[in-house]
């Protein structure tokens, strides 16, 4: 277990990872257009989705206000 901020981030060591269809880690950051590219540069892959008004970068302008943009981890397919 971590401390992150004011929560507790568990950790828990598995036999066998199944990729989510879903959303399974968010964070915020200060710049999502730097942060999104520094990513491209390390190699993150940005995922686009039917019916959602993504930008050339990924990002989606959501309705609240957010900018939001998704990727994959590269272990699971």
């Amino acid at each position: 277990m971590f401390r992150v901020g004011e929560s507790m981030l568990r950790i828990q060591k598995v036999e066998r990872v199944q990729a989510a269809p879903y959303t399974a880690l968010g964070w915020v950051v200060s710049d999502i257009r730097q942060t999104v590219r520094d990513l491209c540069a390390a190699g993150a892959e940005f995922q686009r989705y039917d019916g959602l008004n993504q930008d050339g970068d990924g990002i989606w302008p959501a309705p609240s206000g957010a900018l939001v943009a998704w990727f994959r981890d590269h272990i699971c397919p």
